[in-house]
């Protein structure tokens, strides 16, 4: 499952420690997308993500949206081990190896949906996987909360995704659910 949150108006330059929920269990990963807020996006302060003439929000976030010690906190633990002061560091130790054959790291066969030209310049996807954690802490629901500055010349709506994991349990005999 996801649970969707919106951090409005972060200003340019300003540093940012938004909590997005207190209390999930099974948290698999967090997924930051950063977009110019209505005011920031040109003079006809249109929302990037409404406007039919932008390509944000079909793919695309705003161009260089850049965040710069960012990190991503669950119940007080960094999930990031060093924040990141620099996109090639979120491009290369996060995204690259995500929905990659063998997480990138096999050379010469490698199939990232993005590369890092791409990432700098309007794939801004902040993504950072949060299930390595021992197997007694998932069911323990948990905070989160994101961190960081924005390095951009614009101010910043962060759209942001926490990917949860479920689990139900089904009576193989009567089809009920335990």
């Amino acid at each position: 499952d996801n649970y969707q949150f919106q951090v409005l108006n972060v200003a340019a330059g300003a540093q940012f420690n938004q909590l997005i929920t207190n209390g999930i269990a099974g948290i698999k990963s967090v997924l930051v997308l950063p977009f110019f807020t209505a005011s920031a996006n040109g003079t006809n302060g249109v929302d990037p993500i409404l406007s039919p003439f932008d390509p944000a929000g079909g793919g695309p976030t705003s161009p260089l949206c850049l965040l710069n010690n960012f990190n991503v906190v669950v119940s007080g633990q960094n999930m990031i081990y060093n924040s990141e002061k620099y996109s090639y560091e979120q491009f290369l130790n996060q995204l690259y190896g995500c929905g990659s054959v063998n997480a990138g790291l096999t050379d010469g066969l490698t199939s990232g949906f993005i590369n890092q030209l791409n990432f700098d310049t309007e794939y801004n996807y902040y993504w950072v996987n949060c299930g390595r954690m021992l197997p007694v802490e998932e069911p323990v629901p948990k905070s989160v909360s994101i961190i960081g500055t924005n390095q951009s010349a614009k101010a910043l709506n962060f759209y942001v995704y926490v990917e949860y994991g479920v689990e139900i349990a089904i009576d193989c005999l009567s089809g009920a659910r335990v």
